[in-house]
């Protein structure tokens, strides 16, 4: 986000480095997140819903989920259902992670060669994985160091703030929910 507003704002927008407000995990029931979603809706602008979809065909139903959290939360004290972006990777947020082999071994402390740590060479690869999740935990099994998180998910943080944003846009995932915050934030008249 901060790449599309450095690049086309119109006006100051700060853009935290961390979510206003975390809503939790999945499993909570639709009117619960919504009026979670209404009495935090001064600390955002824009609601973004993670799901994995896992790769078996749960883009839609991750999609609608987020959707009914958005309508919920609309219908019960206005919140725009247009600023709800779900966030889907084809499979696992580690597959976005795993577009930049290079981010990954900085992000590990790894200076050898990204192919013996079994990391895909492009992109398209790091998407079509089967288990992105296992590729990233073998790699950071053969780094063995413990000064570094054990846990992927502690790693992606890391991985986000140095990885390039041109292999990441390769994923069709990641352009497309790209592609849909940018024309929400244009339409918004957050873009010259």
């Amino acid at each position: 986000m901060n790449d599309l507003i450095l690049q086309n704002a119109s006006r100051r927008v700060d853009v935290a480095d961390f979510p206003a407000i975390k809503f939790g995990r999945s499993g909570k029931a639709v009117e619960d997140v919504a009026r979670e979603i209404c009495e935090g809706s001064e600390a955002f602008d824009f609601l973004f819903a993670h799901a994995d979809t896992g790769g078996r065909a749960q883009q839609a139903t991750a999609t609608a989920r987020a959707m009914a959290y958005a309508n919920a939360a609309a219908d019960l004290c206005g919140y725009p259902v247009d600023r709800c972006f779900p966030i889907l990777p084809k499979k696992e947020m580690e597959a976005w992670a795993l577009t930049d082999a290079s981010a990954v071994c900085q992000s590990l402390g790894f200076a050898g060669d990204f192919r013996n740590l079994g990391l895909p060479s492009t992109p398209r690869q790091a998407e079509a994985l089967a288990d992105p999740k296992l590729t990233l935990r073998q790699a950071i099994a053969h780094v063995k160091r413990r000064v570094r998180p054990s846990d992927p998910s502690r790693l992606l943080a890391s991985i986000a703030q140095i990885q390039d944003l041109a292999r990441l846009r390769q994923c069709a995932s990641y352009l497309q929910f790209e592609n849909a915050l940018g024309n929400q934030l244009n339409a918004d008249g957050y873009f010259r």
